[in-house]
């Protein structure tokens, strides 16, 4: 890198704790089963995907096989993964990417399956097929709680009301959902919806008032009415075979369905109030499995069971349209089919996140770039590093300049560090350049996990790696 000269610090030291008011990006969470593998493997994944562009930024390995159903704390800050037929639950901690804990059901018939977490009071519900249970937990501390339920049904399907008042189970493999007070786990209603193969997600209302359930056996969505009467309304999905994912957009006016009809299959939007009238459309190759929006509902994200993938699609409730925006191969590793079922959406600021003084450069300039660095609690080495238009990659070690060699980050000669506050601002990068290529070079920083990497080759990040895209033209 001969044309380019990097004038650069990138120092730690103690400064006063400032707070970070900024939003991380938006990321999807996807959880892979690997089901469909021959023969399935005996581990699962999680991966982090941006929402922009559905890169996969981050993947936990589970030592459990059988991946299903995702939940995220309210905070944002933990994710609860049940694996049914690998008997285990775990904990994700949704900044960091690692286990932070879990639970073994093994030596019993439990097999953790439907899962959901009240936004009020922080519980956990985890649905238990074989034993009709659902246990409890506190998700602050992580700590069963007593009594379970016996909900005499499976729970493949758990949501709360919003206010977490009441709590719907749905079992659907028997086609049958029941309604609970959270307060005493008391059973308020039963609905028998007699689907002939079964049923898939549910929505809840924002006002509480209703749920609405993928009626998949016969081509259509029930809203159950939560409260006395107990209305139940059909809305047939109009040649749109087999309603299996569901979301609701936050004023309730529309659905957004993924449906499973083996091959150019759809995903769907409908208008609920006053009148129920499909107003847009989008492909997926064939199953849309489960459907999430995001806060905003501009974006809705689809896992596609049958073909391995996770979809993103453009919404506008104004103009009432979707449209397909965004596909991620998730067959990571080779020989094993992915078989996404569980997706969440939230809110990820890397550990390390840089920030360039603008995106776009001529050939010969200047370039700045600002680190917030959040608190690294496990002994680290941060980096910045370079991927060059050309497809090389150059990485920064201080006091030396830009090489080829990642092995300086393994710390054996810089050595490592912790931070307990977070350095906001922080001047990470100053360079002068001349006569650079054009192309598209991204900037990349994080930090590189010193308990876990052992080799060069093999780096792993505590947290994830931040990227940036800078243009030379």
């Amino acid at each position: 890198m001969n044309t380019v000269r990097f004038i650069m610090a990138f120092f730690f030291f103690a400064l006063p704790a400032i707070h970070n008011g900024a939003l991380g990006e938006e990321v999807v969470y996807v959880v892979n089963g690997y089901t469909h593998s021959i023969p399935q493997p005996n581990w699962s994944t999680v991966m982090m995907l941006r929402g922009s562009d559905l890169e996969i930024l981050q993947t936990v390995t589970l030592p459990a096989p059988d991946a299903r159903s995702i939940a995220l704390t309210p905070d944002g800050t933990q994710l609860w993964v049940t694996c049914p037929n690998g008997h285990h639950l775990f904990v994700i901690d949704a900044q960091t990417f690692e286990i932070i804990d879990e639970f073994d059901y093994s030596d019993t018939i439990n097999k953790p399956m439907g899962i959901a977490i009240s936004r009020d009071r922080g519980e956990v519900l985890v649905g238990m097929h074989q034993d009709d249970l659902v246990v409890r937990f506190d998700a602050e501390t992580r700590k069963p709680l007593v009594p379970p339920l016996e909900a005499g049904a499976e729970g493949s399907f758990i949501i709360f009301t919003p206010d977490g008042g009441r709590f719907c189970l749905v079992d659907q493999g028997m086609s049958v959902v029941k309604l609970f007070r959270s307060a005493d786990r008391a059973l308020l209603r039963t609905w028998n919806l007699a689907s002939p193969v079964g049923l898939g997600d549910a929505a809840m209302s924002p006002d509480g008032r209703y749920l609405y359930v993928a009626n998949m056996g016969l081509h259509r969505i029930d809203r159950l009415g939560l409260r006395v009467p107990w209305t139940v309304n059909n809305y047939p999905t109009e040649g749109f075979l087999r309603p299996r994912g569901i979301d609701i957009s936050p004023d309730g006016v529309y659905l957004f369905i993924g449906h499973y009809m083996g091959m150019d299959s759809k995903v769907t939007m409908w208008h609920l109030e006053p009148f129920w009238a499909r107003v847009g459309s989008a492909n997926i190759p064939a199953n849309g499995r489960r459907v999430v929006r995001n806060k905003e509902c501009t974006r809705i994200y689809v896992t596609e069971h049958a073909e391995d993938e996770c979809h993103a699609y453009r919404v506008n409730c104004d103009e009432e349209s979707i449209f397909h925006n965004a596909t991620a191969d998730l067959n990571t590793i080779g020989g094993y089919k992915a078989s996404p079922i569980g997706i969440a959406v939230g809110d990820y600021t890397p550990l390390i996140d840089l920030a360039a003084d603008k995106a776009v450069y001529r050939t010969t300039g200047s370039i700045s770039v600002t680190a917030n660095v959040s608190p690294l609690r496990v002994p680290c080495y941060p980096f910045v590093r370079v991927r060059m238009a050309d497809g090389s990659t150059l990485y920064y070690q201080q006091g030396v300049g830009f090489t080829v060699s990642p092995v300086p980050y393994l710390g054996f000669a810089a050595g490592t560090i912790m931070t307990t506050e977070p350095i906001m601002g922080y001047p990470a990068l100053s360079a002068n350049f001349s006569g650079i290529p054009m192309g598209t070079y991204i900037l990349e920083g994080g930090a590189v996990d010193m308990r876990r990497t052992t080799s060069a080759s093999n780096l792993i990040y505590f947290g994830g790696v931040d990227r940036e895209k800078l243009d030379v033209r």
